[in-house]
Protein backbone atom coordinates (compact mmCIF):
# COMPACT_ATOMS: atom_id res chain seq x y z
CA UNK A 1 0.00 0.00 0.00
CA UNK A 2 1.49 3.37 -1.17
CA UNK A 3 2.12 5.76 2.43
CA UNK A 4 2.56 9.32 2.08
CA UNK A 5 2.41 12.04 4.63
CA UNK A 6 -0.44 14.13 4.48
CA UNK A 7 0.68 18.21 4.21
CA UNK A 8 -1.72 20.79 5.32
CA UNK A 9 -1.95 24.02 3.69
CA UNK A 10 -1.96 26.91 6.64
CA UNK A 11 -5.40 28.06 4.81
CA UNK A 12 -7.05 24.81 5.81
CA UNK A 13 -10.09 25.70 7.93
CA UNK A 14 -10.06 25.31 11.20
CA UNK A 15 -13.58 24.31 13.03
CA UNK A 16 -13.98 24.17 16.98
CA UNK A 17 -16.76 22.43 18.76
CA UNK A 18 -17.58 21.20 22.40
CA UNK A 19 -16.01 17.90 23.26
CA UNK A 20 -18.35 14.72 22.74
CA UNK A 21 -17.04 11.68 24.85
CA UNK A 22 -16.98 9.45 21.01
CA UNK A 23 -14.12 11.93 19.67
CA UNK A 24 -11.34 10.55 19.35
CA UNK A 25 -8.06 12.46 17.73
CA UNK A 26 -7.45 11.00 14.60
CA UNK A 27 -11.47 10.08 13.25
CA UNK A 28 -13.53 11.45 10.41
CA UNK A 29 -15.99 13.55 10.85
CA UNK A 30 -18.65 14.53 8.60
CA UNK A 31 -19.44 18.18 9.50
CA UNK A 32 -22.94 18.52 7.47
CA UNK A 33 -24.22 15.28 9.46
CA UNK A 34 -22.51 15.75 12.55
CA UNK A 35 -21.32 12.37 12.34
CA UNK A 36 -17.98 10.08 13.46
CA UNK A 37 -16.21 8.58 10.57
CA UNK A 38 -13.34 6.08 10.49
CA UNK A 39 -10.08 7.51 10.77
CA UNK A 40 -8.55 8.58 7.54
CA UNK A 41 -4.96 7.67 8.26
CA UNK A 42 -3.03 5.04 8.49
CA UNK A 43 -0.68 5.82 11.16
CA UNK A 44 -0.36 9.14 12.99
CA UNK A 45 1.37 10.11 16.47
CA UNK A 46 -0.25 12.28 19.26
CA UNK A 47 1.91 15.60 20.68
CA UNK A 48 0.92 16.90 24.11
CA UNK A 49 2.19 21.11 24.29
CA UNK A 50 1.29 22.17 28.19
CA UNK A 51 0.21 25.16 28.89
CA UNK A 52 1.69 27.05 32.12
CA UNK A 53 -1.14 29.65 31.87
CA UNK A 54 -3.54 29.68 28.95
CA UNK A 55 -6.89 31.87 30.37
CA UNK A 56 -9.38 33.49 29.22
CA UNK A 57 -12.14 35.00 31.32
CA UNK A 58 -14.89 37.54 30.60
CA UNK A 59 -18.29 38.70 31.27
CA UNK A 60 -19.98 40.47 28.85
CA UNK A 61 -23.46 41.67 28.08
CA UNK A 62 -24.93 39.10 25.13
CA UNK A 63 -27.42 40.83 22.67
CA UNK A 64 -28.54 37.14 20.79
CA UNK A 65 -27.74 33.95 20.29
CA UNK A 66 -24.94 34.35 17.49
CA UNK A 67 -23.32 36.84 19.61
CA UNK A 68 -23.02 34.18 22.54
CA UNK A 69 -22.00 30.93 20.54
CA UNK A 70 -19.13 34.27 18.79
CA UNK A 71 -18.03 35.09 22.85
CA UNK A 72 -17.80 31.24 23.78
CA UNK A 73 -15.83 30.22 20.55
CA UNK A 74 -18.53 27.72 19.03
CA UNK A 75 -18.58 27.81 15.24
CA UNK A 76 -21.83 28.09 13.73
CA UNK A 77 -22.92 24.41 11.97
CA UNK A 78 -24.84 21.79 12.27
CA UNK A 79 -22.43 20.09 14.67
CA UNK A 80 -24.02 22.46 17.42
CA UNK A 81 -27.06 20.12 17.45
CA UNK A 82 -24.54 17.46 18.61
CA UNK A 83 -23.37 19.20 21.81
CA UNK A 84 -25.97 19.05 25.00
CA UNK A 85 -24.24 22.30 26.75
CA UNK A 86 -24.83 23.99 23.40
CA UNK A 87 -28.37 22.62 23.37
CA UNK A 88 -28.49 24.38 26.67
CA UNK A 89 -27.84 27.44 25.99
CA UNK A 90 -30.07 27.65 22.86
CA UNK A 91 -33.27 26.61 24.62
CA UNK A 92 -32.90 29.66 27.08
CA UNK A 93 -35.98 31.11 26.39
CA UNK A 94 -34.82 34.37 28.80
CA UNK A 95 -32.45 35.33 25.43
CA UNK A 96 -34.32 38.16 23.91
CA UNK A 97 -34.81 41.82 23.53
CA UNK A 98 -36.40 42.61 26.36
CA UNK A 99 -33.83 40.89 28.90
CA UNK A 100 -30.73 41.49 29.80
CA UNK A 101 -28.16 39.17 29.40
CA UNK A 102 -24.70 38.74 30.72
CA UNK A 103 -22.39 35.71 30.11
CA UNK A 104 -19.75 34.91 32.85
CA UNK A 105 -17.08 33.18 30.98
CA UNK A 106 -13.50 31.34 31.83
CA UNK A 107 -11.97 28.88 30.08
CA UNK A 108 -8.84 27.31 31.43
CA UNK A 109 -6.15 25.40 29.18
CA UNK A 110 -3.78 23.18 30.51
CA UNK A 111 -2.82 21.25 27.82
CA UNK A 112 -3.99 20.34 23.73
CA UNK A 113 -3.03 16.69 22.58
CA UNK A 114 -2.62 17.07 18.22
CA UNK A 115 -2.49 14.96 15.50
CA UNK A 116 1.38 14.96 14.51
CA UNK A 117 3.24 12.91 11.82
CA UNK A 118 0.37 11.57 10.05
CA UNK A 119 0.12 9.11 6.99
CA UNK A 120 -3.19 9.73 5.54
CA UNK A 121 -5.30 6.79 3.53
CA UNK A 122 -8.49 7.57 2.22
CA UNK A 123 -10.35 10.15 3.25
CA UNK A 124 -13.38 9.25 5.26
CA UNK A 125 -16.12 12.70 5.97
CA UNK A 126 -15.22 16.50 4.87
CA UNK A 127 -12.81 16.48 7.92
CA UNK A 128 -10.52 14.93 10.77
CA UNK A 129 -10.52 15.42 14.32
CA UNK A 130 -6.94 17.46 14.61
CA UNK A 131 -6.70 18.06 18.22
CA UNK A 132 -8.58 18.35 21.80
CA UNK A 133 -8.01 20.91 24.45
CA UNK A 134 -7.80 19.95 28.02
CA UNK A 135 -8.80 22.16 31.06
CA UNK A 136 -11.85 23.42 32.15
CA UNK A 137 -14.23 25.84 30.98
CA UNK A 138 -16.84 27.91 32.76
CA UNK A 139 -19.88 29.11 31.24
CA UNK A 140 -23.10 31.12 33.03
CA UNK A 141 -25.64 33.44 32.17
CA UNK A 142 -27.31 35.77 34.88
CA UNK A 143 -30.79 37.50 33.16
CA UNK A 144 -32.39 40.54 34.69
CA UNK A 145 -35.98 40.91 33.78
CA UNK A 146 -37.16 44.45 32.76
CA UNK A 147 -40.91 46.32 32.42
CA UNK A 148 -39.90 48.59 30.40
CA UNK A 149 -37.51 50.97 27.93
CA UNK A 150 -36.71 53.19 30.56
CA UNK A 151 -35.97 50.42 32.89
CA UNK A 152 -33.43 48.95 30.49
CA UNK A 153 -31.62 51.69 29.34
CA UNK A 154 -31.34 52.51 33.69
CA UNK A 155 -29.57 48.60 33.47
CA UNK A 156 -27.49 49.37 30.51
CA UNK A 157 -26.13 52.88 32.70
CA UNK A 158 -25.38 50.99 35.93
CA UNK A 159 -23.65 47.35 34.45
CA UNK A 160 -21.45 49.50 31.61
CA UNK A 161 -18.59 48.17 30.33
CA UNK A 162 -16.11 49.24 33.21
CA UNK A 163 -17.87 47.41 35.50
CA UNK A 164 -18.11 44.30 33.91
CA UNK A 165 -14.83 42.67 34.36
CA UNK A 166 -13.13 39.83 36.88
CA UNK A 167 -10.83 42.78 37.83
CA UNK A 168 -14.05 44.55 39.09
CA UNK A 169 -15.66 41.89 41.13
CA UNK A 170 -16.77 43.80 44.21
CA UNK A 171 -18.10 46.63 42.80
CA UNK A 172 -19.94 44.38 39.97
CA UNK A 173 -21.21 42.49 43.35
CA UNK A 174 -22.43 45.43 45.07
CA UNK A 175 -23.76 46.61 41.75
CA UNK A 176 -26.47 43.40 40.67
CA UNK A 177 -26.77 43.30 44.81
CA UNK A 178 -28.72 46.76 45.04
CA UNK A 179 -30.52 45.32 40.84
CA UNK A 180 -31.92 42.18 42.79
CA UNK A 181 -33.79 44.46 44.84
CA UNK A 182 -36.04 45.88 42.31
CA UNK A 183 -35.97 43.49 39.60
CA UNK A 184 -36.28 39.74 39.07
CA UNK A 185 -32.45 38.60 38.67
CA UNK A 186 -32.11 34.74 37.84
CA UNK A 187 -29.32 32.13 36.89
CA UNK A 188 -28.88 29.44 33.70
CA UNK A 189 -25.84 26.84 33.45
CA UNK A 190 -25.47 27.11 37.35
CA UNK A 191 -26.93 25.43 40.33
CA UNK A 192 -25.97 28.90 42.41
CA UNK A 193 -28.15 32.14 42.78
CA UNK A 194 -25.60 34.35 43.72
CA UNK A 195 -23.92 36.30 41.68
CA UNK A 196 -20.76 36.84 44.56
CA UNK A 197 -20.34 33.26 44.68
CA UNK A 198 -20.85 32.60 40.52
CA UNK A 199 -18.12 34.91 40.22
CA UNK A 200 -16.09 32.84 42.91
CA UNK A 201 -16.69 29.92 41.16
CA UNK A 202 -15.62 31.20 37.93
CA UNK A 203 -12.39 32.57 39.45
CA UNK A 204 -11.52 29.26 41.16
CA UNK A 205 -11.94 26.30 38.31
CA UNK A 206 -9.27 24.44 37.40
CA UNK A 207 -10.01 21.22 36.19
CA UNK A 208 -8.15 18.15 33.93
CA UNK A 209 -11.20 17.55 31.59
CA UNK A 210 -11.30 17.40 27.59
CA UNK A 211 -13.71 20.75 26.84
CA UNK A 212 -13.31 21.59 23.53
CA UNK A 213 -12.47 19.31 20.05
CA UNK A 214 -10.79 20.99 16.80
CA UNK A 215 -11.86 19.58 13.60
CA UNK A 216 -9.86 20.80 10.42
CA UNK A 217 -10.94 20.11 6.94
CA UNK A 218 -9.14 18.45 3.97
CA UNK A 219 -7.29 20.50 1.77
CA UNK A 220 -9.05 21.42 -1.07
CA UNK A 221 -12.53 19.30 0.56
CA UNK A 222 -15.87 20.90 -0.51
CA UNK A 223 -17.84 21.22 2.27
CA UNK A 224 -21.49 22.93 2.04
CA UNK A 225 -21.52 26.36 4.29
CA UNK A 226 -24.25 25.94 6.84
CA UNK A 227 -23.19 28.94 8.80
CA UNK A 228 -25.58 31.34 7.01
CA UNK A 229 -28.57 28.98 7.67
CA UNK A 230 -27.53 28.09 11.03
CA UNK A 231 -27.54 31.95 11.61
CA UNK A 232 -30.71 32.26 10.43
CA UNK A 233 -31.66 29.47 12.90
CA UNK A 234 -30.41 31.74 15.48
CA UNK A 235 -32.32 34.52 14.22
CA UNK A 236 -35.67 32.40 14.27
CA UNK A 237 -34.82 31.46 17.92
CA UNK A 238 -34.36 34.71 18.72
CA UNK A 239 -37.63 35.65 17.46
CA UNK A 240 -39.42 33.11 18.95
CA UNK A 241 -38.18 34.49 22.81
CA UNK A 242 -39.50 37.60 21.62
CA UNK A 243 -42.73 36.56 20.58
CA UNK A 244 -42.91 34.56 23.91
CA UNK A 245 -42.07 37.25 26.03
CA UNK A 246 -44.40 39.83 24.11
CA UNK A 247 -47.49 37.26 24.70
CA UNK A 248 -46.95 36.70 28.51
CA UNK A 249 -46.28 40.56 29.23
CA UNK A 250 -48.48 42.09 27.10
CA UNK A 251 -49.29 45.45 29.56
CA UNK A 252 -45.89 46.48 28.60
CA UNK A 253 -46.06 46.50 24.34
CA UNK A 254 -48.67 48.81 22.59
CA UNK A 255 -50.13 46.19 20.20
CA UNK A 256 -52.01 43.35 21.93
CA UNK A 257 -51.37 41.33 18.82
CA UNK A 258 -50.54 37.44 19.44
CA UNK A 259 -48.56 36.86 16.38
CA UNK A 260 -50.02 33.24 16.47
CA UNK A 261 -48.95 32.93 12.86
CA UNK A 262 -45.65 34.08 13.14
CA UNK A 263 -44.64 31.89 16.15
CA UNK A 264 -46.50 28.65 14.28
CA UNK A 265 -44.38 29.71 11.46
CA UNK A 266 -41.16 29.97 13.31
CA UNK A 267 -41.88 26.65 15.00
CA UNK A 268 -41.80 24.94 11.95
CA UNK A 269 -38.67 26.22 10.77
CA UNK A 270 -36.64 25.58 13.97
CA UNK A 271 -37.48 22.09 14.25
CA UNK A 272 -36.53 21.38 9.84
CA UNK A 273 -33.81 23.15 10.24
CA UNK A 274 -32.82 21.09 13.45
CA UNK A 275 -33.05 18.33 11.40
CA UNK A 276 -30.55 19.35 8.96
CA UNK A 277 -33.01 20.59 5.96
CA UNK A 278 -30.91 22.83 4.40
CA UNK A 279 -33.34 23.19 1.37
CA UNK A 280 -35.08 25.43 3.56
CA UNK A 281 -32.68 28.50 2.84
CA UNK A 282 -35.40 29.74 0.72
CA UNK A 283 -37.91 29.62 3.35
CA UNK A 284 -35.96 31.48 6.38
CA UNK A 285 -38.92 33.76 7.95
CA UNK A 286 -39.38 37.39 7.06
CA UNK A 287 -38.87 40.14 9.56
CA UNK A 288 -41.24 40.62 12.27
CA UNK A 289 -42.69 44.15 13.07
CA UNK A 290 -42.75 43.80 16.83
CA UNK A 291 -45.11 45.94 19.20
CA UNK A 292 -43.61 49.16 20.31
CA UNK A 293 -42.87 48.60 24.21
CA UNK A 294 -44.05 51.51 26.39
CA UNK A 295 -40.86 53.56 27.35
CA UNK A 296 -42.94 53.47 31.42
CA UNK A 297 -44.29 50.73 33.39
CA UNK A 298 -47.42 50.61 35.11
CA UNK A 299 -47.61 48.56 38.28
CA UNK A 300 -51.38 47.24 39.61
CA UNK A 301 -49.60 47.89 42.68
CA UNK A 302 -50.73 50.63 45.34
CA UNK A 303 -48.21 53.62 45.43
CA UNK A 304 -46.54 54.34 48.56
CA UNK A 305 -45.10 57.88 49.09
CA UNK A 306 -42.01 58.86 51.24
CA UNK A 307 -42.96 60.31 54.34
CA UNK A 308 -42.62 64.03 54.50
CA UNK A 309 -42.61 66.85 56.79
CA UNK A 310 -45.07 70.27 56.82
CA UNK A 311 -42.92 73.78 56.59
CA UNK A 312 -42.30 75.19 60.28
CA UNK A 313 -44.47 77.90 61.11
CA UNK A 314 -44.68 80.04 64.26
CA UNK A 315 -48.23 80.99 65.95
CA UNK A 316 -48.34 84.77 65.41
CA UNK A 317 -49.42 85.31 69.46
CA UNK A 318 -46.77 85.08 72.03
CA UNK A 319 -47.23 82.71 75.04
CA UNK A 320 -44.32 84.06 77.57
CA UNK A 321 -46.01 81.55 80.80
CA UNK A 322 -46.69 78.42 80.89
CA UNK A 323 -50.35 77.10 81.83
CA UNK A 324 -51.96 73.69 82.48
CA UNK A 325 -55.25 76.36 81.23
CA UNK A 326 -54.47 76.83 77.57
CA UNK A 327 -55.56 73.79 75.66
CA UNK A 328 -53.71 74.19 71.89
CA UNK A 329 -55.40 72.34 68.57
CA UNK A 330 -53.05 72.39 65.50
CA UNK A 331 -55.66 70.81 63.03
CA UNK A 332 -54.95 69.90 59.22
CA UNK A 333 -57.68 69.41 56.25
CA UNK A 334 -55.78 67.66 53.10
CA UNK A 335 -56.62 66.94 49.64
CA UNK A 336 -55.08 65.11 46.81
CA UNK A 337 -55.46 66.81 43.26
CA UNK A 338 -54.24 65.53 40.13
CA UNK A 339 -52.57 68.47 38.14
CA UNK A 340 -50.74 69.59 34.93
CA UNK A 341 -52.45 66.86 32.54
CA UNK A 342 -51.63 64.31 35.10
CA UNK A 343 -47.52 65.04 35.58
CA UNK A 344 -47.87 65.67 39.49
CA UNK A 345 -50.05 64.68 42.31
CA UNK A 346 -50.34 68.27 44.73
CA UNK A 347 -51.27 67.89 48.30
CA UNK A 348 -53.04 70.73 49.24
CA UNK A 349 -53.95 71.39 53.01
CA UNK A 350 -55.64 73.97 55.41
CA UNK A 351 -53.78 74.48 58.43
CA UNK A 352 -56.00 75.95 61.62
CA UNK A 353 -54.81 76.73 64.99
CA UNK A 354 -56.94 77.17 68.37
CA UNK A 355 -56.79 78.05 71.75
CA UNK A 356 -59.31 76.09 73.41
CA UNK A 357 -61.97 77.15 71.25
CA UNK A 358 -60.95 80.33 69.68
CA UNK A 359 -59.64 80.17 66.41
CA UNK A 360 -55.88 82.37 66.52
CA UNK A 361 -54.06 81.47 62.84
CA UNK A 362 -55.45 80.11 59.93
CA UNK A 363 -53.42 79.04 56.38
CA UNK A 364 -53.32 77.62 53.53
CA UNK A 365 -50.53 75.52 51.43
CA UNK A 366 -49.59 72.64 48.76
CA UNK A 367 -46.73 70.35 48.00
CA UNK A 368 -45.77 68.31 45.24
CA UNK A 369 -45.70 64.76 46.60
CA UNK A 370 -45.35 62.73 43.12
CA UNK A 371 -43.86 64.21 39.86
CA UNK A 372 -44.02 61.80 37.40
CA UNK A 373 -41.16 63.13 35.70
CA UNK A 374 -39.25 62.24 38.23
CA UNK A 375 -40.78 59.11 39.84
CA UNK A 376 -43.41 57.92 36.85
CA UNK A 377 -41.09 59.32 33.54
CA UNK A 378 -43.89 58.92 30.37
CA UNK A 379 -46.64 58.11 32.57
CA UNK A 380 -49.46 60.53 33.23
CA UNK A 381 -51.60 60.43 36.12
CA UNK A 382 -55.60 60.07 35.22
CA UNK A 383 -57.22 60.05 38.52
CA UNK A 384 -56.89 59.21 42.08
CA UNK A 385 -59.11 55.76 42.74
CA UNK A 386 -61.51 56.17 46.18
CA UNK A 387 -60.56 58.81 48.57
CA UNK A 388 -58.33 61.55 48.34
CA UNK A 389 -58.95 63.38 51.76
CA UNK A 390 -57.43 63.22 55.13
CA UNK A 391 -57.44 65.26 58.41
CA UNK A 392 -54.68 65.24 60.94
CA UNK A 393 -55.11 66.76 64.58
CA UNK A 394 -52.94 67.50 67.47
CA UNK A 395 -54.71 68.18 70.91
CA UNK A 396 -52.38 69.49 73.64
CA UNK A 397 -52.42 71.26 77.11
CA UNK A 398 -49.51 73.65 77.66
CA UNK A 399 -47.90 72.01 80.19
CA UNK A 400 -44.29 72.09 79.15
CA UNK A 401 -41.40 73.52 76.74
CA UNK A 402 -41.61 71.73 74.64
CA UNK A 403 -44.09 68.62 73.72
CA UNK A 404 -44.02 65.83 70.88
CA UNK A 405 -46.38 63.26 70.08
CA UNK A 406 -46.94 60.52 67.39
CA UNK A 407 -50.77 60.94 65.45
CA UNK A 408 -52.58 58.43 63.97
CA UNK A 409 -54.46 60.40 60.76
CA UNK A 410 -57.93 60.21 59.01
CA UNK A 411 -58.53 59.05 55.48
CA UNK A 412 -55.30 59.34 53.14
CA UNK A 413 -53.40 60.06 56.32
CA UNK A 414 -52.01 57.29 58.18
CA UNK A 415 -50.14 59.03 61.19
CA UNK A 416 -47.27 61.83 61.56
CA UNK A 417 -45.59 63.35 64.34
CA UNK A 418 -46.75 66.66 66.07
CA UNK A 419 -44.69 68.92 68.49
CA UNK A 420 -44.61 72.34 69.73
CA UNK A 421 -41.49 74.26 70.59
CA UNK A 422 -41.34 77.52 73.02
CA UNK A 423 -38.28 79.47 70.96
CA UNK A 424 -37.66 82.40 73.65
CA UNK A 425 -37.89 84.27 76.73
CA UNK A 426 -40.84 86.53 74.94
CA UNK A 427 -42.80 83.28 74.46
CA UNK A 428 -42.62 82.77 70.87
CA UNK A 429 -44.37 79.41 69.92
CA UNK A 430 -43.49 77.12 66.98
CA UNK A 431 -45.91 73.87 65.96
CA UNK A 432 -45.49 71.60 63.20
CA UNK A 433 -46.08 67.94 61.78
CA UNK A 434 -43.25 66.05 61.06
CA UNK A 435 -42.76 62.95 58.95
CA UNK A 436 -46.23 62.49 57.86
CA UNK A 437 -47.24 59.07 56.21
CA UNK A 438 -49.89 58.77 53.80
CA UNK A 439 -51.51 55.52 53.04
CA UNK A 440 -50.62 53.93 50.21
CA UNK A 441 -52.91 55.33 47.19
CA UNK A 442 -54.42 53.72 44.41
CA UNK A 443 -53.76 56.23 41.01
CA UNK A 444 -54.59 54.99 37.24
CA UNK A 445 -52.13 56.12 35.13
CA UNK A 446 -51.97 56.15 31.28
CA UNK A 447 -48.83 56.18 28.55
CA UNK A 448 -47.79 59.82 27.63
CA UNK A 449 -46.63 59.06 23.79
Amino acid sequence: MLKYIAIFSLFTKLYALPFNEDFQIGLGFEQNSTSIKPSPFIDFEIKTDLYEKNIKKKIVKIKNFEHLLDEIGMEKTFSIFKSKKIKNLLSNSQINDYTHTYLIYKRVTNFKNSLQNAEMGKRYGDSYIDSIEIGDEFIALVHIKTNSQNEYKKIDKILDKKVLSFEKIDELTKRFEEISKTHIVSFKNSSITNIKELLKKAKTINQDIPYKVNLKSYKNGFIINSQPIIIEYLKALQAQNNLKYIRRNSEQFDNKKTFINETQELSKIVRDIERNSLHLIKKLPKSIKYPKRYQAYISDNDIKITPFNLPEQKIKKNYPKISDEIIFTLHYDFKLRVKNSGKVIILDWIKTIKERDKEIQKDNNSKIILDSYINYKNLKATNIVGNSYGSLTFKTVFNSYEKSKKIKGQGIIKSAICSYKVLNEVGELQMQCEDIELKELKIKFKHDK
